[in-house]
């Protein structure tokens, strides 16, 4: 019979052994790419390059699955609870990563802990827009009306996200607007546009088609929007703290083999640096930002830091 520490050792070793052989095999079949969200907008253009990029190097189907739900709560809980095995990847954004874990107690995962970063993708301007009726052409002067109305002018957003952006507002040009939250971006320009809602804070990609009928007043992002590039950003007005912006990465559950994790890193970047790649990105406002794993996990740890103190300040309580 043959001691137990021997066989403890040939176990592990074997186990290690095929863990390996799995890692260089990887993907030997389709992989599920998990979107927090419905279908539409910037979160279906961003997954849908990166499924092609990975589909086009890596030789097997990386499929969309979309799982909206709970602002994006019920797609990213079941991204982490998945196999730590490469063959569930989830789309990560500034909403489900930076936002909710601090706004809902639904929200019952921490983005550091319970993910694998692989890479971040792009980086998205949001603007601050209000109503075509409004009497208001600069920040200034939307923020004196925000005084004199006392609490009265209402906003709209369709994420946490851009929730984030229009709490951040307040505290940054000390006044009180009422807000009006939507389950979809899609769903508060109507009201917008109509007048029923006065501003809102949305992706300059979004409000683009809606030029005439909202009137953007001023970037939320470290630079002018490339859609956008006659509206000022909050740091050009006087706001230096004033910067939030949205983006998109890729992640995997905890615990993803690093073999696993430096061949998916390695294909997305080679695909991000394609000049169609670029190119679609930029017809769509964004800001192509590849990263390490090493990187994107401590963006990730700095955008919720950001998140918690804005939260804090705003005084929101989760619910």
């Amino acid at each position: 019979m043959f001691p137990r520490h021997l066989v403890l050792a040939t176990l592990a070793a074997s186990a290690f052994l095929i863990g390996a052989v799995h890692a260089a095999d990887y993907p030997s079949r389709p992989v599920q790419y998990i979107v927090p969200f419905g279908a539409g907008g910037a979160a279906e253009l961003a997954s849908r390059v990166v499924t092609e990029g990975f589909t086009e190097a890596l030789g097997q189907p990386f499929v969309v699955e979309n799982r909206p739900g709970a602002n994006g709560i019920i797609g990213t809980v079941q991204g982490a609870k998945a196999a730590p095995d490469g063959y569930t990847l989830l789309q990560a954004n500034g909403a489900t990563f930076s936002v909710n874990p601090l706004l809902y107690k639904a929200a019952t995962y921490d983005p550091a802990k319970d993910f694998t970063p692989i890479g971040l993708v792009a980086r998205q301007p949001y603007v601050i827009a209000v109503s075509a009726g409004l009497p208001v052409h600069t920040l200034d002067e939307l923020i004196a009306l925000a005084k004199e109305k006392g609490g009265r002018l209402t906003y709209a957003t369709g994420s946490t996200s851009h929730q984030l952006a229009g709490e951040l507002f307040q505290k940054e040009a000390g006044i009180k607007l009422t807000h009006v939250p939507y389950n979809a971006t899609n769903l508060a320009l109507p009201d917008v546009i109509s007048g029923r809602v006065d501003l809102i804070v949305t992706a300059a990609y979004t409000a683009v088609p809606h030029l005439g009928k909202i009137r953007p007043i001023a970037a939320t992002s470290a630079e002018r929007a490339k859609l956008l590039p006659d509206v000022p950003t909050f740091k050009e007005l006087g706001y230096p703290n004033f910067v939030v912006e949205g983006w998109f990465g890729v992640s995997a559950p905890a615990g993803l083999p690093p073999e696993v994790v430096k061949t998916l890193n390695t294909a997305l970047n080679k695909h991000l640096a394609q000049a169609k790649v670029r190119e679609a990105f930029d017809n769509a406002g964004f800001e192509v930002t590849p990263s390490t794993p090493e990187e994107f996990g401590s963006f990730i740890k700095q955008e919720l830091e950001t998140g918690r103190n804005v939260v804090q300040a705003a005084g929101i309580e989760p619910r």
